[in-house]
Protein backbone atom coordinates (compact mmCIF):
# COMPACT_ATOMS: atom_id res chain seq x y z
CA UNK A 1 0.00 0.00 0.00
CA UNK A 2 3.10 2.40 0.73
CA UNK A 3 3.92 1.80 -2.94
CA UNK A 4 0.96 4.28 -4.10
CA UNK A 5 3.32 7.68 -4.72
CA UNK A 6 0.26 9.09 -6.73
CA UNK A 7 -3.48 9.10 -7.71
CA UNK A 8 -2.78 7.22 -11.10
CA UNK A 9 -0.54 4.84 -9.65
CA UNK A 10 -3.52 4.32 -6.87
CA UNK A 11 -6.34 4.26 -9.29
CA UNK A 12 -4.23 0.92 -11.72
CA UNK A 13 -3.03 -1.28 -9.07
CA UNK A 14 -5.65 -0.95 -5.99
CA UNK A 15 -8.01 -3.37 -7.12
CA UNK A 16 -4.69 -5.92 -7.80
CA UNK A 17 -3.22 -4.89 -4.30
CA UNK A 18 -7.40 -5.48 -3.32
CA UNK A 19 -7.21 -9.13 -4.70
CA UNK A 20 -3.75 -10.24 -3.18
CA UNK A 21 -4.94 -8.74 0.02
CA UNK A 22 -8.10 -11.23 0.26
CA UNK A 23 -5.72 -14.17 0.20
CA UNK A 24 -4.49 -12.82 3.42
CA UNK A 25 -8.00 -12.78 4.60
CA UNK A 26 -8.89 -16.67 4.23
CA UNK A 27 -6.33 -17.02 6.77
CA UNK A 28 -6.73 -14.32 9.08
CA UNK A 29 -10.47 -13.01 10.40
CA UNK A 30 -9.73 -9.26 10.83
CA UNK A 31 -12.61 -7.33 12.16
CA UNK A 32 -13.32 -4.40 10.17
CA UNK A 33 -11.08 -4.94 7.33
CA UNK A 34 -13.66 -3.97 4.86
CA UNK A 35 -14.32 -0.50 6.31
CA UNK A 36 -11.06 -0.10 6.03
CA UNK A 37 -10.41 -0.52 2.68
CA UNK A 38 -12.79 1.75 2.05
CA UNK A 39 -10.96 4.52 4.16
CA UNK A 40 -8.37 3.84 2.43
CA UNK A 41 -9.73 4.22 -1.08
CA UNK A 42 -11.79 7.47 -0.14
CA UNK A 43 -8.20 8.50 1.63
CA UNK A 44 -7.11 8.63 -1.90
CA UNK A 45 -10.10 10.72 -4.07
CA UNK A 46 -9.67 13.47 -0.84
CA UNK A 47 -5.96 13.92 -1.02
CA UNK A 48 -5.86 16.64 -3.75
CA UNK A 49 -2.03 16.59 -4.64
CA UNK A 50 1.46 14.02 -5.01
CA UNK A 51 2.49 16.32 -2.01
CA UNK A 52 -0.25 15.30 0.18
CA UNK A 53 -0.33 11.66 -1.01
CA UNK A 54 3.67 11.80 0.12
CA UNK A 55 3.06 13.01 3.66
CA UNK A 56 0.01 10.09 4.36
CA UNK A 57 2.08 7.83 3.27
CA UNK A 58 4.82 9.27 5.35
CA UNK A 59 2.68 9.65 8.66
CA UNK A 60 1.33 5.62 8.20
CA UNK A 61 5.24 4.69 7.56
CA UNK A 62 5.67 6.04 10.71
CA UNK A 63 2.82 4.27 12.13
CA UNK A 64 4.03 0.78 11.25
CA UNK A 65 7.48 1.58 12.64
CA UNK A 66 6.22 2.72 15.63
CA UNK A 67 4.11 -0.37 16.38
CA UNK A 68 7.31 -2.74 15.68
CA UNK A 69 9.20 -0.89 17.81
CA UNK A 70 7.06 -0.20 20.51
CA UNK A 71 7.39 -4.13 21.70
CA UNK A 72 10.62 -3.69 22.31
CA UNK A 73 10.49 -1.22 24.52
CA UNK A 74 7.05 -1.61 26.48
CA UNK A 75 8.63 -3.53 29.37
CA UNK A 76 8.80 -1.33 32.87
CA UNK A 77 12.50 -0.46 32.79
CA UNK A 78 12.14 1.06 29.39
CA UNK A 79 11.00 4.35 27.61
CA UNK A 80 9.50 4.57 24.26
CA UNK A 81 8.81 8.07 22.87
CA UNK A 82 8.02 9.57 19.43
CA UNK A 83 8.39 13.01 17.87
CA UNK A 84 9.92 14.01 20.98
CA UNK A 85 12.92 16.07 21.83
CA UNK A 86 16.08 13.97 23.45
CA UNK A 87 17.73 15.61 26.77
CA UNK A 88 21.17 14.11 27.84
CA UNK A 89 22.63 15.27 30.82
CA UNK A 90 20.29 18.24 31.24
CA UNK A 91 20.85 19.54 27.79
CA UNK A 92 17.96 19.70 24.75
CA UNK A 93 19.79 18.01 21.77
CA UNK A 94 18.77 21.26 19.05
CA UNK A 95 20.19 21.50 15.19
CA UNK A 96 19.86 25.48 14.46
CA UNK A 97 20.45 25.58 10.52
CA UNK A 98 23.71 26.48 9.15
CA UNK A 99 22.15 28.48 6.69
CA UNK A 100 19.94 30.59 8.68
CA UNK A 101 16.71 28.51 7.59
CA UNK A 102 14.25 28.27 10.52
CA UNK A 103 12.23 25.65 8.40
CA UNK A 104 15.70 23.53 8.77
CA UNK A 105 15.89 23.60 12.42
CA UNK A 106 15.44 20.36 14.22
CA UNK A 107 14.36 19.66 17.77
CA UNK A 108 13.02 16.54 17.84
CA UNK A 109 13.39 12.44 16.33
CA UNK A 110 10.72 10.23 15.16
CA UNK A 111 11.23 7.21 17.49
CA UNK A 112 13.31 7.04 20.79
CA UNK A 113 13.57 3.57 22.42
CA UNK A 114 15.63 4.06 25.48
CA UNK A 115 16.67 1.68 28.20
CA UNK A 116 20.25 0.86 30.13
CA UNK A 117 21.15 -2.07 27.89
CA UNK A 118 20.35 -0.06 24.34
CA UNK A 119 19.13 2.88 23.20
CA UNK A 120 17.85 3.37 19.89
CA UNK A 121 17.06 7.21 18.31
CA UNK A 122 15.82 6.93 14.42
CA UNK A 123 14.06 9.50 11.98
CA UNK A 124 11.89 7.61 9.32
CA UNK A 125 10.56 9.03 5.72
CA UNK A 126 8.93 6.76 3.42
CA UNK A 127 11.25 8.09 0.50
CA UNK A 128 15.12 8.57 0.74
CA UNK A 129 14.77 11.92 -0.89
CA UNK A 130 13.30 13.37 2.30
CA UNK A 131 16.61 12.87 4.27
CA UNK A 132 17.88 16.47 4.51
CA UNK A 133 21.59 17.90 5.39
CA UNK A 134 19.34 18.73 8.52
CA UNK A 135 18.54 15.75 9.46
CA UNK A 136 22.00 14.21 9.45
CA UNK A 137 23.55 16.95 11.16
CA UNK A 138 20.96 16.46 13.54
CA UNK A 139 21.66 12.74 14.25
CA UNK A 140 25.23 13.41 14.59
CA UNK A 141 24.55 15.96 17.30
CA UNK A 142 22.67 12.97 18.93
CA UNK A 143 25.17 10.83 18.37
CA UNK A 144 28.31 13.18 20.35
CA UNK A 145 26.16 13.45 22.88
CA UNK A 146 24.72 9.89 23.29
CA UNK A 147 28.08 8.28 23.03
CA UNK A 148 29.72 11.04 25.08
CA UNK A 149 27.53 10.32 27.59
CA UNK A 150 27.45 6.35 27.49
CA UNK A 151 23.80 6.41 27.82
CA UNK A 152 23.33 2.61 27.37
CA UNK A 153 25.52 -0.25 26.38
CA UNK A 154 24.51 -0.48 22.94
CA UNK A 155 23.24 2.89 20.65
CA UNK A 156 21.78 2.90 17.54
CA UNK A 157 21.19 6.29 15.68
CA UNK A 158 20.31 6.32 12.12
CA UNK A 159 17.87 6.68 9.10
CA UNK A 160 14.72 4.24 8.56
CA UNK A 161 12.92 4.00 4.73
CA UNK A 162 11.00 1.87 3.32
CA UNK A 163 12.60 1.80 0.08
CA UNK A 164 16.67 -0.08 -0.18
CA UNK A 165 18.98 0.53 1.89
CA UNK A 166 21.26 1.37 -1.54
CA UNK A 167 18.94 4.48 -2.66
CA UNK A 168 19.47 6.07 0.39
CA UNK A 169 22.74 5.69 0.61
CA UNK A 170 22.64 7.63 -2.94
CA UNK A 171 20.52 10.04 -1.73
CA UNK A 172 22.89 11.22 0.86
CA UNK A 173 25.97 10.93 -1.17
CA UNK A 174 24.18 14.04 -3.38
CA UNK A 175 23.08 15.74 -0.22
CA UNK A 176 27.39 15.49 0.45
CA UNK A 177 28.04 16.83 -2.94
CA UNK A 178 25.96 19.87 -1.88
CA UNK A 179 27.47 19.95 1.97
CA UNK A 180 30.66 18.97 1.53
CA UNK A 181 31.24 18.57 5.64
CA UNK A 182 28.13 15.94 5.47
CA UNK A 183 29.23 13.40 7.41
CA UNK A 184 27.24 10.13 7.88
CA UNK A 185 29.39 7.48 8.91
CA UNK A 186 27.80 6.82 12.59
CA UNK A 187 24.96 6.81 11.41
CA UNK A 188 22.66 3.82 10.54
CA UNK A 189 21.27 3.38 7.11
CA UNK A 190 18.06 1.00 7.14
CA UNK A 191 16.50 0.02 4.21
CA UNK A 192 13.29 -2.53 3.10
CA UNK A 193 15.73 -4.92 3.12
CA UNK A 194 16.92 -4.28 7.09
CA UNK A 195 12.45 -3.83 8.24
CA UNK A 196 12.04 -7.05 6.92
CA UNK A 197 14.82 -9.04 8.15
CA UNK A 198 14.50 -7.70 11.73
CA UNK A 199 10.36 -7.53 11.96
CA UNK A 200 8.57 -9.83 9.38
CA UNK A 201 10.91 -12.79 9.01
Amino acid sequence: MLKFRNKEYFKSHFEEWLKSTQEYLEIFDIQGIDDLFDEISDTYDRLRCNDEISDFRGKLFEVIMREKYSTIYCKRDSIMEYGCKVIIDKKEIIYEDIYGNPDYNKKTVDIAGYNFQNAEFYEIKVGPRNFKYNIILYLNKLFDSASKNKISQNLSIGCITMEKRVSLIQNLEAEKKNCDFLNYSNIMIIGREDITKRFFN
